[in-house]
């Protein structure tokens, strides 16, 4: 019982800290234009069984087949003249991926945990950050409320 309430714990801690990092960076992203801002979406989300995706060594970048939200996600982010969405292969590409792309706004989805470091790192670079998190975590055949994301994408 006792390391069950520890992991309920950990898990509200990174929740409520990602709560309040995301009202605290809010008005910063909003202010960055949509030309500015990336999507980096974790690679758990792809359908991996059908995902067609193009690799491009840390990341991927999808060809909207349709067979996941990524597409939905790519189409939106297109609309409103993202710069890019990245499907990330692990969270050490992150860092590259910034470097070589230099957004002024970062979108990221994950788990509370990825989505945390993630912040922080963003945090790091000086970047004007929200998160979405998964509905459904694990490291394959996760789920995204695609409502909200879209939500948070038009912000």
């Amino acid at each position: 019982m006792k390391l069950c309430k520890r992991i309920f714990d950990k898990d509200t801690h990174f929740k409520n800290a990602v709560i309040k990092r995301n009202k605290k960076n809010k008005k910063n992203f909003i202010l960055v234009k949509y030309s500015d801002r990336i999507i980096l979406v974790p690679h758990c989300l792809r359908n991996y069984q059908v995902c067609i995706a193009k690799d491009n060594g840390s990341h991927y970048t999808c060809l909207e087949c349709g067979k996941c939200k990524i597409k939905d996600i790519s189409v939106e982010a297109k609309k409103l003249g993202y710069k890019g969405v990245y499907i990330l292969k692990g969270g050490k590409a992150t860092g590259k991926l910034i470097e070589e792309l230099k957004p002024k706004a970062v979108l990221g989805i994950a788990c509370f945990f990825e989505g945390m470091q993630g912040i922080e790192l963003m945090e790091k670079f000086k970047l004007a950050v929200q998160f979405v998190e998964l509905a459904k975590d694990g490291c394959v055949n996760t789920d995204v409320n695609l409502e909200k994301l879209l939500e948070k994408i038009r912000d």
